[in-house]
Parts: structure tokens; sequence; C-alpha cells
């Protein structure tokens, strides 16, 4: 699914939502129309989604290179993601540099 540029400069995206009716009956001719509002996150710390690093249950860390060329594995939250980034927060910084597989 590609997004397209919509009338007001935004981005469209074509989708298609389908739900189970349970035992209600929908005319053949019934039709919806889905409002959905995306979500900008401005100021936040993200890191490419392929450096995440699965932890134990749902916790993910990364592996921050050090200047000596080590790496240390730093605990993280995630957040938003967006275009192969994901927002993180912990003991990071802007600038730091992150192991990337690949």
């Amino acid at each position: 699914m590609q997004p397209s540029k919509a009338e007001d400069s935004g981005a469209k995206v074509d989708v298609s939502v389908g739900f189970d009716p349970g035992s209600r009956q929908l005319p053949a001719a019934a039709s919806a129309q889905i409002d959905a509002r995306g979500a900008t996150e401005k100021g936040v710390l993200s890191v490419p989604i392929a450096a995440l690093v699965a932890g134990n249950g749902d916790r993910y860390a990364v592996d921050v290179v050090r200047r000596d060329k080590t790496t240390k594995r730093v605990p993280v939250t995630t957040g938003f993601i967006a275009e192969g980034r994901i927002a993180v927060t912990g003991d990071l910084s802007e600038g730091d540099r992150v192991v990337v597989p690949g």
C-alpha cells in the first residue's frame, strides 16, 4: 500500500476494512465511511526499527557504539513507529550511534 497525495496536500492511503457482523443482517448495499486521524510526534529520539534487540518478554534494547568502538546494550521503551523508525526513550542521547544489522 503506497500513500498518494490528497487534494489538501496531505497523504492519502486507501485501505480496506472488514468486520464480522455476527448474527446481524446487513443490507447488500450497505456502506460506511471511516475517518482516521494520523498522528505526528515531534522532538522524539528515534532509531531504525532494525536496531531493536529483543529482550525478555516485551522489552527491547539497542546496542550503542561507544567511542572506543565497543558496544553497550541499552534498554529502551518503544513508542511511535513511522517510515522505518521507532521512537525510543532510555539512556540514549541525540547523536549516539546504534548497531543496525545487515
